[in-house]
């Protein structure tokens, strides 16, 4: 035998003594200990035995930092999550289990939990007492001797080391506190109320807000939203919080998904999978956290899906009508080399006569110069030979759309159009009457499905825009600009009445 490779015999007892004497030395359960304090996901992994996501992860770093900041430069948060991806779990138990467990008793914190229902509360604080009373380390350090007391009840807890968890529903007056958490505090209903909304945002404002003020607290409002006006859009204007989101997954220019929210739970297949299993609005609110309101929302969910054509669909053109081919370009343009900067788009539509329009192409990127988005058009036309090219003007894409209207190439083709907004009421609306009488055809793409599906007729500062409600809307426009390079247009009188009738 090669002694390379042998074996060597291993004493066990030996090795358990080594062990043994190792922990006598260093304490290791104390090393743990500590490094639990110090460890959100180590206090979730080797205390609850709950798996955490470096999402959460860096969501929990953002709440810790805020609420050990000093007074002036403390941030409460509006955290968007994904369903069914920990939220309640992570940020309302395992969050305030950890803050009690590792802050000192000389340091009291108070902390309340509030939730949509006076059920969801209970079932909240019940979860946070079965993991002290069961878990050895939590109720070694937490579990109060009297528990069967006052201290211990259905909407409070007060821990061994002195901490305070309230449970409570969303509207009810309560403590002040040094944290306050407040865990899908609208319901699904909700989203179809003007009223519910405004009362929903009444109620944090006047009841819950004022909480943490004395104690110089913080908010935590975390759950996901249902309509584009609800607390989180308001809470992103606010400038005392912070706003971030979470979705399930990203979704890249080419529709292919990417940076899952929760890998250990969750594998890219199974997104795909649920996306296609549930239907487009539920898939966009739920798990893309961009919600679409049925009643404002200009392209739904059943008026984009009969426009979908299939990949291997037959384009079934008689032969007698082919040599009337005609190719139209439309393009919304984004002018920046920042990272940052918006995309500039431009789509492809054919046109056959007595035949609905059919989208057969799409160019999508950010961060180009005027230049190479001109050549790029140029590149195009060799390839499609526009009869038509209708290029965006407005702000700093005028000078470009005029570049592209004198180059000698592409100028013959190129139309200036500017996106006003009576000029664009007419384009978006002739974009839905053409959808909605099935005279467009659109191929299955998840970002612009979900530019189509976010975008509709919005009050801003008292008066009625047409804009994503989440989102970009790069695509919508440029299908709009091809669909009005293609000969269709509709009188402005006529939009209004499209509009009543979604």
């Amino acid at each position: 035998m090669n002694p390379e490779t042998t074996t060597p015999d291993i004493n066990i007892s030996k090795t358990l003594d080594i062990s043994n004497l190792f922990e006598k030395k260093y304490n290791t359960q104390n090393i743990l200990d500590e490094l639990c304090a110090v460890s959100f996901p180590h206090f979730c992994k080797n205390i609850l035995g709950i798996k955490v996501s470096k999402k959460h992860e860096e969501a929990i770093d953002l709440i810790i930092q805020s609420l050990e900041s000093p007074p002036e430069k403390k941030e409460s948060l509006g955290i968007q999550f994904s369903r069914g991806h920990g939220k309640t779990t992570i940020f309302s138990v395992a969050l305030s289990l950890w803050l009690c467990w590792k802050t000192p008793a000389d340091k009291p914190l108070a902390i309340s939990l509030r939730s949509h229902s006076q059920s969801f509360s209970t079932s909240i604080n019940r979860k946070l007492k079965d993991y002290i009373e069961f878990n050895p380390k939590l109720k070694e350090r937490l579990l109060p001797t009297d528990f069967k007391s006052n201290s211990w009840s259905a909407d409070y807890i007060r821990t061994k080391n002195g901490h305070d968890i309230f449970s409570l529903p969303f509207r009810q007056r309560g403590n002040h506190v040094d944290l306050s958490i407040c865990d899908d505090i609208q319901t699904d209903e909700d989203a179809f109320s003007t009223l519910s909304l405004s009362r929903i945002k009444e109620a944090f404002w006047g009841t819950v807000y004022p909480t943490t003020q004395s104690k110089k607290g913080i908010h935590v409002v975390v759950g996901t939203p249902i309509a584009f006006n609800d607390i989180f859009y308001d809470l992103s204007k606010n400038k005392g919080f912070h706003s971030i989101k979470y979705p399930a997954v990203k979704i890249d220019k080419d529709g292919k998904f990417y940076d899952p929210l929760f890998p250990e739970l969750f594998s890219l297949e199974q997104y795909y999978h649920i996306r296609n299993t549930i239907p487009s609005w539920a898939w966009q609110r739920e798990y893309l956290l961009n919600p679409i309101g049925g009643e404002i929302a200009l392209f739904g969910e059943d008026l984009v899906k009969s426009c979908i054509y299939e990949d291997d669909e037959e384009a079934d053109i008689p032969e007698d009508i082919k040599e009337y081919r005609e190719v139209f370009l439309g393009c919304d343009i984004a002018v920046s080399e920042r990272e940052g900067s918006d995309y500039s788009c431009f789509i492809i539509l054919e046109k056959y006569p007595d035949k609905p329009l059919k989208m057969i192409g799409k160019w999508y990127e950010k961060g180009i110069t005027t230049d190479e988005q001109i050549e790029k058009i140029k590149e195009l036309n060799r390839i499609n030979s526009f009869s038509r090219i209708v290029i965006e003007q407005k702000g700093i894409s005028w000078p470009m759309a005029q570049k592209a209207a004198e180059d000698p190439e592409i100028g013959y083709a190129v139309e200036r159009f500017d996106t006003n907004q009576k000029n664009k009421e007419k384009i978006v609306g002739t974009l839905e009457l053409l959808m909605r009488s099935k005279m467009l055809k659109i191929p299955y793409d998840d970002s612009l499905i979900s530019e189509l599906q976010t975008f509709g007729k919005i009050e801003r500062n008292g008066k009625q825009t047409f804009e994503a409600m989440a989102g970009h809307d790069d695509q919508v426009i440029a299908l709009c600009l091809a669909c009005y390079a293609a000969g269709v247009w509709t009188d402005v009188e006529n939009v209004d009445s499209t509009i009543e009738a979604v």
